[in-house]
């Protein structure tokens, strides 16, 4: 293959082109075209979590491990303050014990044979969640994680399904659960594990629900008396299940195992070195630890004797936190760093014309150089200009990485400059372990998500009810293969717990895990997603659509948080449900000459609507979207999308419950028009 403009070459065929068929040749990491990455760099004889942070960990007991932002008598947080590895590792030997002698965790074996003792949790991130996950990793439990943004009915699936006995939880989520045990619903749940204290009524009412009430301490405590060895088991012992909450109503069990969390860490060490984590850095926990994005950069991080410090659990609190913690690097999702370009965006319209124009000369000569020569930092504008921009992600940061969504290759050129950042896009899925391909920082071309780790490898596979194989070529003549997603290798996960049907549907014969994603290879072996092979509906007039490519370009126009495309099987155009940006919003009335009082009656003003559909179109025909992509007609709501359960804990957009709850609106939006 060629190279790109930054001479990255992300992957090279393995197999021939006669061998596939209806399919590209199996690609791989350029330097491991003849072995995948099974293991730790340097650590090969570390198969397990257990015996690499047994093994690595042993000399780093000073080392800070995890922090938390100190109480106040008056309520506010202070500063950060730190446990130790020593402590940490103390503290997880003392756990595992306790649940040990305390019978929380009673070995099931309801699937295959397979022997596993489930723990649940149920918690916003914080020092206990990563202490019960270094828990589960050294005495062979399963950590089963409750994603927040779970509803009830799929909270009470995955009782039922794994009959886990124990859940661990804050105690803010411990109302909701007596709540559910009231309604039968947490199934053989027989003990709760809280956090914090609990008022003596909470345990007598917990009591005569069947439940019984203890706190983290006693069961510290209980391990502390004892000193039993730890367990052996193999890399193939089940670490994580992570439901995956995507855009059906009941989530679905993912097995992650030791060796896919071994393997995914030791091929990171052969990525991009500004990716490789030290001990000298920071990791901002905010993003659920119930996702497998952060549980790779919490077990990374851990693995590396870095330092992890925990927000404070308020969206309000995070530009704080960040500040008094500066992190080193920063991992979030676009929906996050959407956000943050807002802000940077508003922040830049509030300032004196000069500054303001000041700041355009230097944003745009910065853009050209990241164009031209993938530079980010400039040493005249950056200390004068754009310090407080740094200051935003905490002042250290010294890379970025998105994932989880795709984000507006704009928006990413304009973070990069005006936070003197480099910025890596990652691309994954719960079931390949999170991490399946990454983009290299000396690449300047953000229209991809780079090439893929060294633990495993993939192929295009055509999918020609949508026009996508293994010879199409672009533009310009030149091969660009298309096709779905398929991956094999280490970072495979085990199946979905319980469900045979579905594993088979994901994982072929052959091994290779079917993404449901579209790609498109480019000459350098970077891979594009261009499109999403599930996510795909038809409208009546016979032409495909693909919503998360329409809802992206809408996003660029700033006017929105949260969107969603939806269309009618039996109708000819899309229609669009979406939560505005309160500022830009009221603005564009301001200047449209439309008078609201807020944005409440903005969201239900037709005359703003109809402006608002013209600024849509301006961008879907300025991005190149067909006239039968570009929404007809609008509602607006100021609520989030998240208040009603719509996204997952990765901050996707839940498709079939979110067609479900708007159900009405969308019936009004398909009727007469504005």
């Amino acid at each position: 293959m060629g190279t790109s403009q930054s001479g990255v070459v992300y992957a090279v065929p393995v197999s021939s082109k006669e061998e596939a068929k209806n399919e590209t040749p199996v690609y791989r990491h350029p330097k491991f075209k003849d072995k995948l990455i099974d293991n730790l760099v340097d650590y090969p004889q570390y198969d397990t979590i257990q015996k690499a942070y047994t093994g690595v960990l042993a000399g780093r007991e000073n080392y800070p491990c995890l922090g938390t932002r100190e109480l106040l008598p008056n309520g506010e947080r202070g500063e950060y303050k730190f446990k130790t590895y020593g402590e940490v590792l103390d503290n997880s030997h003392a756990l595992g014990r306790g649940i040990e002698a305390l019978k929380l965790a009673p070995t099931i074996k309801e699937y295959k044979n397979m022997a596993m003792k489930f723990v649940g949790v149920y918690s916003k991130n914080r020092e206990e969640y990563t202490t019960l996950f270094v828990t589960c990793a050294l005495f062979g439990l399963t950590m089963i994680p409750i994603y927040d943004t779970l509803g009830p009915d799929s909270v009470s699936f995955i009782f039922q399904q794994t009959n886990l006995t124990t859940l661990f939880c804050s105690n803010n989520y411990l109302d909701s659960l007596l709540k559910g045990a009231k309604e039968k619903k947490l199934n053989k749940v027989s003990t709760i594990v809280c956090f914090e204290k609990v008022e003596k009524e909470k345990v007598a009412e917990a009591q005569g629900l069947g439940i019984s009430l203890i706190v983290w301490d006693t069961v510290l405590e209980k391990g502390r008396k004892l000193d039993t060895p730890l367990p052996s088991f193999d890399g193939d012992s089940v670490l994580v299940i992570s439901y995956t909450s995507g855009t059906t109503s009941l989530p679905k069990a993912a097995m992650i195992s030791h060796k896919n969390l071994i393997s995914l860490a030791g091929a990171s060490e052969y990525q991009d070195p500004i990716f490789h984590i030290t001990s000298s850095d920071v990791h901002y926990s905010y993003l659920p630890l119930a996702h497998i994005f952060e549980i790779i950069f919490t077990g990374l991080s851990l693995w590396k004797g870095a330092s992890i410090g925990y927000w404070s659990g308020e969206v309000t609190k995070v530009k704080e936190d960040v500040g008094k913690l500066s992190p080193t690097f920063f991992v979030s999702v676009p929906r996050l760093y959407n956000r943050f370009y807002e802000a940077f965006v508003d922040a830049i319209s509030k300032q004196s014309f000069i500054k303001r124009k000041l700041l355009d000369i230097a944003i745009n000569a910065k853009l050209k150089n990241l164009d031209a020569d993938n530079v980010c930092k400039h040493a005249i504008f950056d200390p004068i200009l754009f310090k407080n921009f740094k200051k935003a992600l905490g002042g250290r940061v010294r890379f970025m990485i998105t994932a989880a969504a795709p984000m507006h290759p704009d928006r990413m050129k304009y973070l990069k400059v005006t936070t003197c950042v480099p910025m890596l896009e990652a691309y994954g899925q719960t079931e390949s372990t999170g991490g399946s391909f990454i983009t290299h920082s000396s690449d300047p071309d953000v229209s991809h998500v780079g090439g893929p780790f060294a633990c495993h490898e993939f192929k295009l596979q055509d999918v020609p009810e949508m026009g996508y194989t293994s010879k199409d070529r672009n533009e310009d003549g030149v091969l660009c293969p298309r096709g779905e997603i398929c991956i094999r290798g280490h970072t495979v996960f085990r199946g979905y717990y319980k469900d045979e049907q579905k594993t088979n549907e994901t994982i072929d014969k052959d091994g290779f895990l079917h993404t449901g994603d579209i790609g498109m290879l480019l000459p350098n072996g970077a891979l594009k997603i261009i499109d999403r092979k599930k996510n795909i509906f038809k409208l009546s007039i016979g032409e495909y659509v693909a919503p998360e490519k329409i809802e992206s370009i809408i996003l660029a126009t700033s006017l929105f948080q949260e969107v969603f495309v939806y269309g009618d099987s039996l109708a000819n155009y899309l229609v669009l449900l979406a939560v505005p940006n309160p500022p830009k919003l009221l603005s564009l009335a301001q200047n449209a000459g439309i008078q609201v009082q807020d944005i409440e009656s903005a969201c239900k003003n037709n005359e703003l609507k109809k402006a608002v559909l013209k600024v849509v179109e301006k961008q879907g025909r300025e991005s190149g979207l067909n006239s039968f992509e570009i929404p007809k007609n609008l509602y607006l709501q100021p609520q989030p999308f998240q208040d009603q359960g719509l996204v997952t804990g990765s901050l996707k957009l839940k498709r079939f419950e979110a067609a479900q709850y708007f159900k009405d609106q969308i019936k009004k939006l398909y009727q007469p028009q504005l």
